[in-house]
C-alpha cells in the first residue's frame, strides 16, 4: 500500500473525527463546561466500584447498524449496507490505539455477510492490495481505498461488497472479531456517490456482577485509581452515559439521573417509578491520552447489573396528636460487587466479547450515536459548501 494521501481528504476526515469527539463530550454525555455537580447529601451513598477484572476489545462499524443506540451491546442479525459507486473512493478513520500494519493486505470480496453460523460463499470476484487488484493507501491514521470499476465487479448478480482493513495495536490484544476494520458496502452504480467517509468505533468492553439498588435513591458510580480502566486510557467519569434496560425487554428504560460529585464519581438515581426487577446498566465513559484529550472513536462500556427494588411507600403523614419520632441513622454499607474476571455474565458483554470473524456484526454500546451525530454534522457542512 501507498503511505501518501490527499489533502483534502485528510481535512474532511479531521473534520468528522472531530466532530465525533465533540458530540461525545459535550451533548450526549453528564459533564462537560456547566454540567452541575451533585449536591452534598446528608448521608453517604452506596457505592459501586468501576474496577472490572478484565475488559475485552471489538470494532463497531456504526454506518452499518445505524438503527442501535450508544449503550446497546447486542448481537444483531440485521444490518444496512453503505452505498458507494464503483471507481469510488473509501476513506476509514482508524481509531485511536490501532493501527493499520506495514504491507498489510486490504481486501474486498463481493458476496453477502455472514449472517449466523454460517458464512456463504463468495458470488463475486475478489481483490485485495497483496496482488494489485485493490488500491489503498494509509497516512495520518487514514486509510483510502479506491474501488475497481463496474465492470471488474461484475455488477447485478452481487451488488454487495465486503472491505476488510486488517488493524493491530501496541496497547490491546485483539480477538479475531476485532482485528480487522470491515465494511458492508452496496456497489449498485446507481445509489452510490463517488466518496465515502466513514469513522469505525473501538469500544473496550467489560463487565461487573450484579449489585442492590433502590429506585429513587441515588448510588454512587467511583473509578478507583487503580481500576483496570486506567489501562486503556480511562481517568475519569466526565462525561459519562449511563442506560438502562430491564431484562427481556429490548427498550430502553426512563434514564436515570446522573450527576457528577467528583472527577472520578457520577452519582446515578434509578427513577423512583421503576418497576422492580433485574436491569442492565451500561456505563459509557470515554477514554483519554497522555496529555488529557479525548481518544478519538474509542469508547469504554462497562455493564452492570442491578437488581432494582421498588421505592418505599412513603410514610403516612403524622397527626397532630402524634408525637415526631427521630430519624434512625444509616447504616447503609458501601456496595462493591464482586468483578467478573472471565466476562461472564448475565449482561451480554460475553456473547459480544466472544466475538466473530464479521466484527460489524457484533455491536457493543460505544459511540454508535454519537459518531452517526458526527457524520450528519459533516453531510450538512458539504451540502451547504462550508
Amino acid at each position: 500500500m501507498s503511505s501518501s494521501t490527499s489533502t483534502g481528504g485528510r481535512l474532511r476526515v479531521r473534520a468528522l473525527r472531530a466532530a465525533v469527539v465533540t458530540t461525545a463530550a459535550g451533548v450526549v454525555a453528564a459533564g462537560g463546561a456547566g454540567a452541575a455537580l451533585a449536591a452534598p447529601s446528608a448521608e453517604p451513598a452506596p457505592e459501586v466500584l468501576l474496577a472490572p477484572g478484565d475488559y475485552a476489545s471489538f470494532l463497531v462499524s456504526f454506518e452499518n447498524v445505524p438503527f442501535l443506540e450508544i449503550t446497546d451491546v447486542i448481537g444483531t442479525d440485521e444490518y444496512t449496507t453503505v452505498p458507494v459507486a464503483p471507481e469510488g473512493v473509501v476513506q476509514i478513520a482508524v481509531p485511536d490505539l490501532l493501527t493499520v500494519p506495514e504491507g498489510a493486505a486490504v481486501t474486498l470480496e463481493m458476496r453477502e455477510p455472514e449472517v449466523g453460523a454460517e458464512e456463504p460463499e463468495p458470488i463475486g470476484p475478489s481483490f485485495t492490495t497483496a496482488d494489485g487488484t485493490l488500491s489503498a493507501e494509509v497516512a495520518d491514521g487514514v486509510v483510502e481505498v479506491t474501488l475497481p470499476a463496474a465492470e471488474a465487479l461484475q455488477l447485478g448478480t452481487q451488488d454487495t461488497g465486503i472491505l476488510e482493513v486488517p488493524v493491530t495495536s501496541d496497547v490491546l490484544d485483539l480477538p479475531e472479531g476485532a482485528s480487522s476494520i470491515t465494511y458492508f458496502l452496496d456497489l449498485d452504480s446507481e445509489r452510490g456517490e463517488a466518496a465515502l467517509l466513514v469513522a469505525p468505533v473501538l469500544v473496550i468492553a467489560s463487565a461487573l456482577d450484579s449489585t442492590p439498588v433502590v429506585a429513587g435513591q441515588p448510588f454512587d458510580l467511583v473509578l478507583p485509581q487503580d481500576s483496570r480502566l486506567a489501562e486503556v486510557g480511562v481517568s475519569g467519569v466526565e462525561p459519562v452515559v449511563v442506560g438502562l434496560r430491564l431484562d427481556g425487554h429490548v427498550e430502553h428504560a426512563p434514564a436515570p439521573a446522573v450527576e457528577l460529585v467528583d472527577d472520578r464519581t457520577a452519582r446515578v438515581t434509578v427513577p423512583a417509578g421503576a418497576e422492580a426487577g433485574s436491569y442492565d446498566a451500561r456505563v459509557v465513559l470515554v477514554p483519554r491520552d497522555a496529555d488529557g484529550q479525548p481518544l478519538q472513536q474509542v469508547a469504554s462500556v462497562t455493564s452492570l447489573g442491578l437488581e432494582v427494588a421498588a421505592a418505599p411507600a412513603p410514610e403516612p403523614t403524622p397527626t397532630p396528636t402524634e408525637e415526631a419520632t427521630a430519624a434512625p441513622t444509616s447504616t447503609r454499607a458501601p456496595i462493591r460487587p464482586a468483578t467478573n474476571p472471565g466476562l461472564r455474565s448475565n449482561t451480554g458483554v460475553e456473547e459480544a466479547a466472544a466475538g466473530s470473524s464479521r466484527n460489524a456484526l457484533l455491536v457493543g454500546g460505544g459511540l454508535a450515536l454519537v459518531a452517526a451525530a458526527g457524520a450528519t454534522v459533516l453531510a450538512a457542512r458539504r451540502r451547504t459548501g462550508s
